[in-house]
């Protein structure tokens, strides 16, 4: 799969997360163009690394640490859990954030989602640059505040 790199901003929400690592599991490829340019419009200091299927997902983490991993939830050879599962389990990408990504307004689906500790979880239909900039933003925050006592309070997008 293709990586685009993302520059001009090196901050997200007043904070210095220096160049982002992302990685996208989604199988549509129109998807994938979405959040590419929602992830441009926001501005990050990003490069972004794709994945169609399972098998390149899993070998993309084997590749570089991530920052955060955008997961689609509906994939033809599982779902985004078995992703899910692949990540958490992968010592290198213990930093790495997950976000999922489905196209289904799900309450069970939002559950699981934070049983996997998943920062966020988003709805295909509202992303935006914003949406994606403020899930980012949360989504290093929460990562850090386990990290570290004294960060302040959750950012406001």
């Amino acid at each position: 799969m293709q990586s685009a790199l993302l520059e001009p901003k090196r901050s997200v929400a007043g904070r210095d997360f220096g160049a982002l690592n992302l990685l996208v599991l989604e199988d549509v490829e129109f998807d994938r163009w979405r959040l590419r340019r929602c992830c441009r419009k926001a501005g990050l200091n990003a490069k972004l690394f794709e994945a169609d299927s399972l098998d390149a997902f899993r070998a993309q983490l084997d590749s570089r640490p991530y920052d955060v991993a955008f997961v689609d939830y509906v994939l033809p050879e599982g779902t985004g859990f078995d992703a899910l599962q692949a990540l958490s389990a992968h010592g290198a990408q213990r930093d790495a954030v997950p976000i999922l990504l489905t196209g289904m307004e799900r309450q069970d689906l939002a559950e699981a989602a934070r049983r996997f500790h998943c920062a966020e979880f988003l709805h295909k239909g509202n992303l935006s640059a914003e949406v994606v900039r403020c899930s980012i933003t949360a989504a290093l925050w929460a990562r850090d505040a386990t990290r570290t006592s004294g960060l302040s309070d959750r950012p406001d997008c």
